[in-house]
């Protein structure tokens, strides 16, 4: 949810920056010279910041990985299993979505070699989602679909996967790694977001809170 905010706060700083660069174009020329130099270099001011605010926040994508990893209790005919949310938390909806999770391994305990398993990997689609709505939009509708959570057994495709991932968050040497990547629905600049989580302490019991938060409720 901060990161949203965040991003509408931008998005309202940049709105008032191009007011403003707009207010100093259509002012009348000085008759004083150096009120008038005064006003070309704020209008260049507020021009460089409508660019550098649109370029590195509004148009980029912007995803919110969980810090815990979910263990859902039984119920029903549905079994206890664990999963991950992710929230779009740009103003605009997000495409192209692909998930990678990979098993990362310390095989030198006095070096920094790091052995790799990428042990999922697939696209939105293949699990019905063919975008994340936006923020924005997210905040004005009832039916929120910014943000979506995923099975492991699910995703990993293979027996055991619960475990698997358990043994891997136990080990001193090992941790697990998630990349999300995305596509910004406006301007089409691609983002990779990554979250490791290190030991057992990454898992946590209950359920994830509703819309833009990744926090766990027990």
């Amino acid at each position: 949810m901060k990161k949203m905010v965040f991003n509408l706060f931008c998005f309202i700083v940049t709105c008032i920056s191009i007011l403003t660069y707009i207010f100093f174009r259509i002012k009348p020329d000085y008759e004083n010279y150096s009120i008038a130099r005064l006003d070309g270099l704020l209008t260049e001011i507020f021009g460089g910041l409508i660019f550098i605010v649109l370029l590195i926040i509004i148009l980029k994508p912007s995803i919110n990985i969980c810090t815990h990893i979910a263990q859902l209790p039984a119920n029903g005919d549905i079994a206890e299993h664990l999963r991950f949310k992710i929230v779009n938390t740009s103003l605009f909806k997000a495409y192209d979505l692909q998930i990678r999770i990979f098993h990362r391994e310390r095989t030198n305990t006095s070096g920094a070699d790091i052995s790799s398993e990428l042990i999922a990997s697939f696209e939105g689609y293949e699990v019905g989602i063919s975008y994340l709505q936006g923020g924005l939009q997210a905040l004005f509708e009832d039916t929120k679909t910014n943000a979506a959570q995923f099975r492991f057994f699910r995703i990993v495709n293979e027996a055991g996967s619960d475990i698997k991932i358990k043994e891997i968050l136990n080990s001193r040497n090992s941790y697990l790694e998630i990349h999300v990547y995305v596509r910004n629905g406006l301007s089409g600049l691609q983002g990779n977001f990554i979250k490791k989580y290190h030991n057992i302490t990454s898992i946590k019991s209950g359920y994830y809170k509703h819309s833009f938060y990744t926090d766990v409720l027990n």
